[in-house]
């Protein structure tokens, strides 16, 4: 698989897992110091230590992962972070579906950042 292809298939993966286990275990959150901490956070955490790693095919996965997780929330985080309604909310599944598509779009050049 050619690499610009496996980086947008794990980003989508990640993407449609993400949706898969808020719609499967609703209304759960990780509260850490009484802050909701969203999935967002996590990606960019993972997206930032994926450039730790050496070898360049494992950089592209992780980073996929964490921009995947990142673009799940982004639109729902502008908008003010409310519950799973806002969540499933028309508007925040159009932007993710803008994300997934701008991404789509880059998939190219993204993909020449781990040469």
């Amino acid at each position: 698989m050619q690499k610009e292809n496996l980086f947008y298939f794990v980003f989508i993966l990640t993407v449609l897992v993400s949706r898969l286990l808020v719609y499967l275990f609703p209304n759960r959150d990780i509260i850490l110091f009484g802050w909701v901490i969203h999935h967002f956070w996590f990606g960019l955490w993972v997206f930032l230590v994926s450039f730790l790693i050496r070898k360049k095919k494992d950089v592209l996965i992780f980073s996929a992962m964490g921009l995947g997780l990142m673009a799940d929330e982004i639109v729902f985080m502008i908008l003010g972070a409310g519950g799973d309604t806002e969540y499933w909310s028309k508007v925040v599944i159009f932007g993710t579906c803008v994300a997934l598509l701008l991404i789509y779009i880059l998939r190219k050049r993204i993909s020449k950042l781990f040469n």
